[in-house]
């Protein structure tokens, strides 16, 4: 998440080393207002699709076609500070609201965020000032939020000032023309302002942000704006240490202990800051403006999908709102976007997440993939619900070829088609959808699993071992997962170690 206030980056060569090592999220809005649907009054949705974004928005053609371009562009210029191997594969979705609608959906200062389902599948969900999408008044918005998924193949385990610290550290990028057109490590005059009428949080405050509530803490200004502070003095004054400390975290380690081993012997580091602050010197790093990205295809967005739309944001929105809360509210939403369209796959999806049992999701998939075969969302519903109801295994099979081959780019569904395999042991067919899974989202606890159970299948312990340790890292850092899933987890570790092990003084095979 962020404030509205917006800062800085760091020099362009920590970037390049990292990549060359590894190969939600708030802001301040307006007042409510909510979208209406296009059918009752108000001006169409768009939809616009370009070469990493799906995105659907309640502006207008031409701003829908803008906010393509620019996200387009920000994304080339934020991934090349990782180097030019760091290219996520893969599209985001994207909804792209004004402020004073986005704010019937969460609470009021949020104006962006990161949201994921229980697939880990990304959403950036982004307000914009005004009526209609203003490049550069709202470039800190997208920066940010998009610096958040980015963030994400580098980062398996974080802690919140690292993260919010990076990503306020990026928004401020100055996108130009020409050779030395885009410009990282401007200061953040907001912040900079703040924290000298107020100063500076220690460490061990910023440590503690990860204990608070997310949108409710009243040091939220504080936190912010400290943690871009402490990120910028790192990337100017330590830098190595601080790349090492961004592998750490790549290889899912604890990031207090991946801390204190990177920054354990720097000398004082509050003492340092301080003195950073006093020298008021924040060195800028030129480098060449991103390409000029492909044009977007905009059309216009179907009805029912704008009811779709603010299901979704019901759903998975930050906020106050309850669980059962935001069902009742995301409910009617759904059954109006059926009641437009019955075929609709965003609301069909969203039907089935919400159906009594496995039978009636079953149902509203065979449904649905008769109605929209060329449709890969409908084939993935399909085969879970067959796989759940113990259907026949080349039924089960059918339908999950059918929708990776559909959705080449989702990260479920390959790791669908992958655990299948894995199910039936049958690790050498296997072993492509989970490297596909695995590159589409590494931090992702399901896509490191599969690999790693596919890996081990076929033998390579050495591989397997190393992504199943990490799997149950980040899964023992997700806040609220059940004891069972850890303890599971955490059994299949230890037996795969041991066989690995005894087959490590087996003597070879004759």
């Amino acid at each position: 998440m962020r404030l509205l206030s917006r800062p800085p980056l760091r020099h362009l060569a920590a970037f390049a080393l990292l990549g060359a090592l590894v190969l939600s999220r708030a802001s301040l809005a307006g007042p409510a207002a909510p979208p209406a649907c296009p059918l009752a009054k108000g001006a169409p949705w768009h939809r616009a699709t370009s070469t990493h974004f799906h995105i659907r928005t309640s502006l207008d053609e031409d701003s829908a076609r803008r906010a393509a371009r620019e996200l387009e562009r920000l994304r080339d210029a934020l991934r090349s500070m990782w180097g030019p191997a760091f290219d996520p594969p893969g599209r985001v979705d994207v909804l792209l609201l004004r402020g004073r609608e986005l704010a019937e959906f969460t609470e009021q200062h949020v104006g962006g965020f990161l949201a994921e389902d229980e697939n880990d599948v990304p959403l950036l969900v982004m307000g914009v000032r005004g009526e209609r999408f203003e490049e550069l008044g709202d470039r800190p918005t997208l920066a940010h939020e998009l610096a958040h998924y980015l963030t994400r193949f580098v980062l398996l385990r974080d802690s919140r000032w690292v993260t919010e610290g990076l990503a306020t550290f990026l928004e401020t990028v100055r996108l130009g023309e020409g050779p030395a057109g885009t410009v990282l490590g401007h200061p953040h005059p907001d912040h900079l302002k703040y924290l000298r009428a107020h100063g500076v949080l220690t460490l061990e405050t910023l440590w503690r942000w990860d204990e608070r509530p997310e949108l409710e803490d009243p040091r939220l200004r504080d936190l912010y704006a400290s943690s871009w502070l402490w990120v910028h003095y790192l990337f100017g004054m330590h830098l190595e240490r601080l790349t090492r400390f961004e592998q750490a975290l790549y290889e899912a380690r604890e990031p207090r202990r991946a801390w204190e081993e990177a920054f354990g012997d720097a000398g004082d580091l509050e003492k340092g800051l301080q003195e950073y602050v006093r020298a008021n010197v924040y060195h800028a790093t030129s480098f060449a403006a991103p390409p000029e990205p492909l044009p977007a295809r905009v059309e216009e967005l179907p009805h029912a999908e704008v009811h779709a739309v603010r299901a979704q944001l019901w759903l998975r929105s930050p906020g106050s709102p309850g669980w059962e809360e935001r069902l009742r509210r995301a409910r009617p939403e759904v059954r109006r976007a059926l009641s437009e369209d019955a075929t609709n796959v965003t609301a069909v999806v969203l039907r089935s997440g919400m159906a009594a049992d496995e039978e009636e999701r079953l149902a509203l998939a065979r449904a649905l993939v008769r109605a929209r075969p060329d449709a890969g969302e409908g084939w993935s519903l399909l085969g879970r619900s067959l796989r759940a109801t113990k259907a026949p295994l080349p039924e089960q099979e059918a339908a999950f070829l059918k929708a990776a081959a559909l959705l080449p780019d989702s990260t479920a569904t390959q790791g669908d088609l992958a655990r299948h395999y894995i199910l039936r042991g049958l690790p050498e067919d296997a072993l492509e959808p989970a490297i596909r899974a695995w590159k589409l989202a590494p931090y992702s606890a399901f896509s490191l699993e599969v690999y790693a159970m596919s890996a081990l299948q076929l033998g390579s312990c050495t591989h397997g071992l190393r992504s199943l340790r990490r799997t149950l890292d980040v899964v023992r850092a997700k806040r609220g997962t059940p004891p069972e899933v850890l303890g599971a987890l955490g059994d299949r570790l230890t037996r795969y170690e041991r066989a690995c092990d005894q087959a490590g003084r087996s003597p070879p095979a004759k």
